[in-house]
């Protein structure tokens, strides 16, 4: 018989618990992978980027793409699953370029507005 209530394990309730999480609330920082130099080239920070679920030689991947549809990278950070979840929920997101140092491009993902 102990007090108490306790909290929400880190959600508001909008996500629905563990097993879904707050895709509107999702954020985090990583470096894309198996990035495009030709595209890279092109970018500046704070360039803003689409995130999207894509099919890959049967495979799903979550590639990040320019406004005109040219492919930088993909995710394939820790929060990857999670990511993938709420895209297939319908959440759509964005890459904010942070910095640039040679191929290495590290991005924030957030909620696109």
């Amino acid at each position: 018989m102990s007090g108490g209530g306790g909290g929400g394990g880190g959600y508001d309730g909008a996500g629905g618990g563990p097993d879904q999480p707050d895709c509107a609330s999702l954020r985090f920082s990583t470096t894309l992978a198996s990035p495009h130099l030709e595209v890279i080239a092109s970018l500046e920070v704070d360039d803003a980027l689409v995130v999207r679920l894509e099919a890959e030689a049967d495979v799903s991947i979550i590639a990040v793409r320019t406004a005109t549809g040219a492919l930088t990278g993909t995710i394939v950070s820790n929060q990857a699953r999670q990511l993938r979840e709420c895209l297939q929920r319908g959440q759509s997101y964005e890459a904010v370029i942070v910095s640039i140092e040679g191929a290495a491009v590290e991005v924030e993902i957030g909620a696109a507005a």
